[in-house]
């Protein structure tokens, strides 16, 4: 087993919650085309559905957790890459579809180039009607898409992703992206717990902005790989709750720990007077975890070595 182990490069990463029968869908899609070359470490966060997952999952060749309470989207992935025994992982969502076998040679290959990187695939947009996956045919769903850019400039989306609709170099298999998504990325284990992963985030929501940020902070980059196609199943609804009051705090802590001073303000300012009484709940979220992020804000500023205006404009150019 440990000569095996030793043998495989990659692991598929995939933290669920919720989502019945896809779960094992995606999994065996992945096993249907690159077979047990991967490791695959799968965390169930205390999906509450009445589904039962353990009679779908036990029984496959796969690393199982099930989260005794509910930790949230971004610890439930932390969990995840956590119990990654190969150099490399895949975060993939429990909704998703593969077309080829060679993504797990190319993801591994780039990586090895250089591991101051993460990867990312090109999106194919799915819907799901029943028992039926397809592409749907409407334009704002169907078109084509290249990474996304963060918006830092309109509110109420300031922080979040947004799509690029279009391609930069025709005539290459990857091209440089400002933020990673798609529900489909790959790093190497050493990059990721060097830039400490999601650490700082609650709940659900702005964790590719997050690490996209600290990637180029860092000095790294974040890649697009047209050549690996993924499916991704879009919902007209997700299948949980999602605590605003989180999503706000994340965009507090981002702020507070990557932002200058000037945006920081600017983005409390927009939410003091669009939130009302829950600013302050979120303010006081923030100043609970003060100690840990003041530790995590130094160790950033130690290992940072790029400025942020660079980014800004990186950003702000798909305007």
């Amino acid at each position: 087993m440990k000569e095996e182990r030793e043998t495989k490069k990659l692991t598929v990463v995939i933290a669920f919650l919720n989502e019945e029968d896809e779960v094992k869908n995606t999994i065996e899609d992945v096993r249907k085309w690159v077979g047990d070359s991967v490791d695959m470490v799968v965390v169930n966060d205390c999906s509450d559905d009445g589904y039962d997952y353990d009679s779908d999952l036990k029984s496959l060749d796969i690393n199982y957790f099930v989260n005794s309470e509910r930790l949230g989207a971004a610890r439930s992935k932390a969990l995840g890459i956590s119990k990654v025994r190969t150099p490399y992982f895949l975060l993939l969502d429990a909704h998703m579809r593969f077309y080829d076998s060679k993504w797990v040679d190319l993801l591994v290959k780039k990586l090895e180039e250089n591991d101051r990187q993460i990867l990312c695939c090109q999106t194919k947009v799915l819907r799901k009607s029943g028992n039926r996956v397809f592409e749907p045919l409407e334009e704002k769903f169907g078109k084509k898409k290249y990474g996304t850019f963060i918006n830092f400039k309109k509110e109420p989306n300031i922080l979040e992703p947004q799509w690029i609709y279009e391609q930069r170099s025709a005539d290459s298999d990857c091209e440089i992206t400002p933020c990673i998504y798609g529900a489909a990325y790959c790093a190497s284990k050493r990059y990721w717990d060097y830039l400490k992963g999601y650490q700082g985030l609650s709940g659900f929501g702005l964790e590719e902005p997050y690490i996209s940020m600290k990637v180029y902070l860092a000095g790294g980059q974040c890649v697009l790989m047209k050549n690996i196609v993924t499916g991704h199943i879009y919902r007209t609804k997700f299948p949980y709750r999602i605590n605003g009051l989180e999503y706000v705090y994340n965009k507090f802590m981002i702020a507070d720990l990557l932002l200058p001073q000037q945006m920081k303000d600017y983005i409390h300012a927009h939410y003091r007077q669009a939130i009302g009484l829950a600013y302050p709940q979120a303010c006081s979220l923030l100043e609970e975890n003060k100690s840990y992020l003041m530790d995590l804000k130094a160790y950033y500023q130690s290992i940072f070595i790029s400025d942020f205006q660079k980014i800004y404009e990186m950003n702000t150019c798909f305007y």
